[in-house]
């Protein structure tokens, strides 16, 4: 970008920050998992450059965090080289931070505010964080679905080379410990006391990694724990994987089995290196799940407890640093001209040489003698990154966490109106059926201290009104008649039959009262509504009606919030988004039936943050 181009961006920027900041906030809070600290360009390190002999254009590249220091260093040998465009202009590479929930604002058709003025290059961690934020679809407009790699970092378990020693040695010769061994190890509760490792003395085997929700490595790591413990490759889980009763009781245990969840990767490690002993390392921090570029770092401060990781994982799911160009109106033929220029020469065999200076590797996976030389158990075997197939699993993997870690009361109510018997195509069964079967399997993952409840509405289905209540709000442990309510819940679902109108309007109001007369103190309150179409009951309160009596109900003091799913391409979707906001929710949609399961579970965990 030329200095004109530069000024009207930020004109732009400056008008749009005019915007409501409260709309920023439910973006985040939707796929960020939590609403965080911006920091705007102005805080990026100054890079001192040469002056260029001629014309210059600048291009903006906007780095994760853990990108800044090793981008900048290189950006200022690119800058330096002074690199031309057709032998005229050169490029001047300016890097400023740029984190997901940045990106999330910024990198979309129409920027909002909070995350700075838009860059022309976006640099992920990985391709896991590009999902993420390509969750959302007015970013899917402007960010491609995949980008070329320009370094990498494995994701590994680190522990004391003494108790990585002890856990091979209980495996067969030459065989290295799989991510479901170190879960398997979590579950004996004789610790590292158990007989084939018989170190008592070190107590529990606990793990440490970064918190899912507010980071792409503990999604990551989160993803692969379910593939383990089902049997799936991490490159293959999916929404559905995390479904089965099988992941919940893997997941669970191996929450039990965290000793520290840590808001980023760096922070991870503070104040490990005063630990004097395997033994206080081991109480403190058990196996550290991490990137391989971490424990380099805090290997080269020279601990008194050095860390020796080990590759569960091989290349899958790494931090992988895609160099992303959006597709956006502010980025010109100049400026994807500089961008591929700066691209080129980053992949070019010196560069990639450097990598391993940083704690890094090249883009496709192999390491520099920096990284592995001596005898410090960093692998130099090539790892080359693979990302996660399903775009869809880290942000159920994020929603999922959330469950598992936060008590939710979450009341269903779900459309049975005629539309809901409607065949979904590419399939033999109707739009209710498959709604029942991922409202069935989010069952699975509620705790028994959960409260959960279920009611359906059509229209004139329960005498006058348009509601019924099948399963009273209370704890999913709880008794209805001779069973568990969460078993109730399942027999109710599965007895789901589509009738005949939406009574939209009542139904909702119906349903928040009575959530609210069931608030729970200390959890997340919450009704989850499905539907497919939109009210057509000419005698209800009407949609001003009920936007009302749903501000008049909501309080700060005992919040309940409503999140809403427009299921198929004939929900109203505006409507929906309007019922939510009125009770500081959050509204969904899954224009197609078969992505219910994951929206579902997305849906129910997004407010527990």
């Amino acid at each position: 970008m030329g200095q004109h181009r530069h000024r009207s961006k930020r004109t732009r920027f400056d008008r749009l920050s005019r915007e409501p900041a409260a709309l920023v906030a439910v973006v985040v809070a939707v796929l960020a998992g939590s609403v965080v600290a911006v920091r705007l360009a102005s805080s990026s390190p100054a890079q001192p450059v040469s002056a260029c002999p001629g014309q210059t254009t600048t291009l903006t590249v906007g780095a994760d965090t853990s990108a800044m220091a090793w981008l900048t260093d290189l950006a200022k040998s690119y800058n330096d080289a002074h690199r031309k465009l057709d032998g005229t202009t050169c490029v001047r590479v300016t890097v400023r931070e740029m984190t997901a929930s940045q990106a999330l604002q910024a990198l979309q058709p129409v920027p909002f505010p909070g995350g700075g003025p838009p860059s022309d290059v976006w640099v992920p961690e990985s391709s896991t964080t590009l999902q993420l934020v390509r969750a959302r679809a007015q970013n899917q407009r402007v960010l491609p679905a995949s980008a070329t790699s320009i370094a990498s970092s494995p994701i590994v378990v680190a522990a004391p080379p003494d108790a990585i020693r002890a856990i091979a040695g209980q495996l067969p010769a030459g065989q290295r410990p799989q991510l479901g061994d170190f879960l398997q190890l979590s579950r004996d509760p004789a610790g590292w006391g158990q007989q084939r490792i018989d170190h008592a003395e070190w107590g529990r085997v606990l793990f440490s990694t970064a918190d899912p929700t507010k980071t792409t490595l503990g999604a990551s790591l989160l993803v692969a724990a379910a593939g383990a413990v089902t049997g799936t490759p991490a490159g293959k889980v999916t929404a559905k994987t995390f479904t089965t009763p099988t992941a919940k009781a893997g997941l669970l245990q191996f929450v039990r089995a965290l000793r520290k969840v840590a808001p980023s990767s760096p922070a991870l490690l503070a104040g490990a290196d005063t630990s004097p002993t395997t033994e206080d390392m081991l109480a403190r921090y058990g196996l550290v799940a991490t990137y391989e570029q971490d424990i380099w770092r805090y290997n080269s401060t020279h601990p008194a407890v050095l860390l020796s990781p080990t590759y569960p994982l091989d290349g899958q799911l790494a931090a992988d640093y895609p160099y992303v160009v959006p597709n956006a109106s502010w980025v010109t033929g100049l400026d994807r001209r500089a961008a591929t220029d700066f691209h080129n020469w980053l992949l070019t065999a010196s560069v990639q040489g450097r990598l391993g200076s940083y704690g890094l590797r090249r883009a496709n996976g192999t390491a520099s003698d920096a990284l592995t030389s001596g005898d410090n158990g960093f692998d130099s075997k090539p790892l080359t990154p693979e990302p996660v197939r399903s775009a869809e699993a880290p942000a159920t993997a994020q929603a999922v966490w959330r469950l598992l870690t936060q008590r939710v009361s979450v009341l269903a109510l779900i459309d049975v109106s005629g539309s809901m018997a409607d065949i979904v195509p590419g399939t033999d069964k109707t739009k209710l059926s498959i709604a029942v079967a991922a409202a069935g399997a989010g069952l699975q993952l509620f705790d028994d201290a959960d409260h959960i409840g279920l009611w359906e509405f059509s229209s004139e289905i329960n005498g006058g009104q348009d509601y019924r209540e099948l399963v009273p709000l209370g704890r999913a442990d709880g008794r209805i008649g001779g069973e568990t309510r969460r078993a109730a819940s399942v027999q109710a679902q599965r007895g789901l039959v589509p009738l005949a109108g939406t009574g939209l309007y009542d139904s909702v109001l119906a349903a928040y009262r009575s959530a609210v007369a069931h608030f729970q103190r200390g959890y997340v309150n919450t009704v989850v509504l499905i539907t497919d179409g939109r009210n057509d009951d000419k005698v209800s309160i009407g949609l001003n009606g009920l936007l009302s009596e749903l501000n008049k109900s909501y309080s700060l003091a005992r919040p309940v919030h409503i999140v809403a799913i427009a299921y198929g391409k004939d929900a109203d979707a505006g409507v929906l988004e309007k019922i939510a906001k009125a009770t500081d929710g959050l509204a969904f949609n899954s224009p197609d039936p078969r992505d219910i399961g994951q929206v579902f579970l997305t849906a129910i965990g997004a407010l527990t943050t």
